[in-house]
Order: structure tokens, then sequence, then C-alpha cells
């Protein structure tokens, strides 16, 4: 099972739709330093399973969008019928 901060990350272009999967770093990925102060990025990508009630679900969740985060916590709720502020 998948802990949430390795599935809030996730970007629409991270999905696997056909195979119902997406790729997320595995727990305690971490940047390593190297010589010179340069960052380097170093970790494993775990495949992460969905099933077929969340593949279903999913495309209400994305409403249409096919880039960016997954997950959003801005915007108008589904009840709400005030426009979104600018």
């Amino acid at each position: 099972m998948a802990r949430a901060e390795e599935i809030l990350p996730l970007n629409i272009e991270d999905l696997d739709f056909a195979g119902r999967r997406a790729l997320v770093k595995a727990k305690g990925a971490q940047s390593k330093a190297r010589r010179r102060g340069q960052a380097r990025e170093e970790f494993v990508l775990e495949p992460v399973y969905r099933d077929a009630d969340t593949a279903r679900l999913l495309p209400r969740l994305l409403k249409n969008r096919t880039r960016g985060p997954v997950f959003v916590t801005h915007g108008p709720s589904l009840g709400s019928t005030r426009p979104a502020p600018k």
C-alpha cells in the first residue's frame, strides 16, 4: 500500500492509464550531495497499481485535464455556484 507522501506529488503525465499504474519514488528517496555541491537525485521508482474502482473514478477527478497535478486543492467546489476567483 502506498503512502500519501508518495501519491500526492503525482502528475497526470505520470499515470499509465492502460496499465492502471503509476511509478512513484520509493520510501526514503532523497537527493544526495555530490562533489562541488551539486545535488544528484538518487532514488528507486516503484509501481503503484490502482484497482478497477479507482480507474473508473479517475476521469472524474481529472475533469478532462491532461497535464499537471492529479490532486489539486484550489478551484470551485463541486457544489459551488460562485465563479472561481481570478
